[in-house]
């Protein structure tokens, strides 16, 4: 029997962020189901010792009972975990200012921001590297943003950050599946443009917030509603 019940669109957030990064793109796609992602209860069954991304992508999988009729949207590291996800389930794939590649994560972020070795010793909450963060942001449009995200690294355990920080370096699972869609800024300064076919947008790292409406429009249509 078919059921009328509307397809999912599971929505990952990036590297220290939460549900609030979809929250200028939630309104247009009411004809969805639409499943935030948190992290954090699944992380917390995992030690450092413990985890790798392909255990993790798994009890992802299984605790969503994801399939290939669900739609990924994933943003940043959100885009690259909805990647690894789709190799095993075959589900449709959309990256925001994403990456297939972890070499496409900007050294500099790498090296100042989400550094392994200041994620094990600070957690990202030095005050001197959100200073650093705030001045590189203060005349961008996305400055607040990016400063809502630093809070929000309170809201994770630093064992949490490492983890999910794997996924910026490490090869993804499988590459027999490519994203169906890459939606991509010019002026991102934290994951470098891709190489591979992408919708332009404007903005920077944050355009599906400041430019929401230009972002929902790509979507929708490659939805086909």
């Amino acid at each position: 029997m078919s059921s009328n019940k509307p397809k999912r669109i599971f929505l990952l957030p990036g590297f220290g962020e939460n549900e609030q990064t979809f929250r200028k793109l939630k309104s247009y796609f009411t004809n969805y189901e639409l499943v935030d992602v948190d992290y954090r209860p699944l992380l917390a069954l995992y030690s450092i010792s413990n985890f790798t991304t392909r255990a993790f992508v798994n009890r992802l999988i299984i605790t969503h009972k994801i399939t290939e009729n669900d739609i990924l949207i994933g943003h940043s590291i959100g885009g690259n975990i909805a990647y690894n996800i789709s190799q095993l389930t075959n589900s449709p794939t959309c990256l925001l200012c994403s990456f297939t590649d972890p070499k496409k994560v900007a050294k500099e972020v790498k090296v100042e921001w989400i550094a392994e070795r200041f994620i094990a010793l600070t957690g990202l909450r030095n005050s001197f590297i959100a200073k650093r963060i705030s001045n590189k942001y203060k005349n961008r449009p996305s400055h607040e943003e990016m400063m809502y995200v630093m809070q929000n690294f309170k809201s994770f355990k630093k064992a949490h950050l490492r983890m999910v920080y794997q996924f910026s370096h490490q090869a993804p699972l499988s590459t027999h599946r490519p994203p169906d869609l890459r939606i991509h800024a010019l002026k991102d300064r934290v994951v470098y443009t891709p190489d591979e076919p992408f919708e332009e947008v404007p903005g920077d790292h944050f355009c599906h917030i400041l430019h929401h409406q230009k972002v929902a429009e790509i979507i929708l249509k490659w939805l086909g509603t």
